[in-house]
């Protein structure tokens, strides 16, 4: 059902994660870069780097009841994503493309497209190399959801709802990285 909705919103579908080789990529860039940079996770990284700040008002609304469980789930949330935006690939295979695009020799090409398959093994979205930068930012959220309940500090219902929401997302992280056929129906636990 959330698949026909997107189709029938016109919206395009993503590329399943490790389903494209560098070359398949860089074609992706050349018809598309807005949606290849989506797909390769450039989105995950902005809202991972973004959620930052939230984190430090968050133990800055509980450093006196509950610093150390706080300043924890802060600190995982920088190294989270600091991981995750250090290991991504998104950016330096946009390069990659435009290198290969310009490319004046097949063998130049052969080894950029070479180069590109290194970078997919090394940081492409959902597969296992993505995998702790993911872990570390939703044990932050299950952290933080934690002191939330216990604090007191905001209603119930909030924490809650971070840690409900936490745990989907964790569940399909672990589903699209190790399940990659459930990819698609997974998405439904990353949508609520």
């Amino acid at each position: 059902e959330v698949v026909a909705f997107v189709e029938a919103a016109g919206v395009e579908r993503g590329v399943q994660p490790g389903q494209l080789s560098a070359e398949a990529w860089f074609g992706r860039f050349r018809s598309s870069r807005f949606l290849a940079l989506r797909d390769l996770g450039l989105w995950n990284v902005i809202n991972t780097v973004l959620g930052i700040p939230l984190y430090l008002a968050l133990y800055g609304a509980h450093r006196r009841i509950s610093r150390g469980p706080s300043a924890l789930a802060l600190a995982l949330a920088v190294a989270g994503g600091a991981v995750y935006a250090a290991g991504n690939r998104a950016l330096p295979l946009l390069a990659l493309s435009d290198r290969y695009a310009s490319a004046g020799s097949r063998a130049e090409r052969s080894r950029l497209a070479k180069a590109g398959e290194a970078m997919l093994r090394r940081g492409e979205d959902f597969t296992p190399s993505a995998l702790p930068g993911f872990v570390l930012v939703e044990l932050a959220g299950l952290v933080m959801g934690a002191t939330m309940l216990r604090s007191g500090v905001f209603n119930g219902w909030i924490a809650w709802a971070g840690l409900v929401g936490t745990s989907l997302l964790t569940a399909f992280t672990i589903v699209a990285t190790f399940f990659r056929s459930a990819y698609r129906q997974a998405m439904v636990l990353a949508i609520v």
